[in-house]
């Protein structure tokens, strides 16, 4: 059995077919489900920063932008709210 940690956020960049995530909603997704190594584990950190640079969402791409600036210094928790609010505005508001 495979613990939920244990499971990847994005399929690894050597799986067939990968492609960028564009759509917000599925990295808000991802967001949501990622543990707080999205955040703060320097890997985590790259990981996050990848999928939100392709987000056709300027504010999701943003945070992607200071997610690899501030490494390997701590992400102000500011970043990870920007983050947060941003998805639950997507949530409430389009579509």
């Amino acid at each position: 059995m495979t613990h939920l940690d244990d499971l990847p956020v994005l399929p690894p960049p050597e799986a067939e077919g990968r492609q960028p995530v564009r759509d917000p909603f599925i990295a808000c997704l991802a967001l949501n489900v990622g543990r707080s190594a999205l955040w703060v584990d320097p890997a985590g950190r790259e990981e996050t920063a990848e999928l939100l640079a392709e987000v056709d969402d300027t504010v999701l791409r943003a945070v992607s932008a200071v997610l690899r600036r501030a490494h390997p210094a701590p992400v102000h928790s500011d970043v990870q709210q920007a983050a947060i609010l941003r998805c639950d505005l997507l949530r409430r508001y389009a579509r």
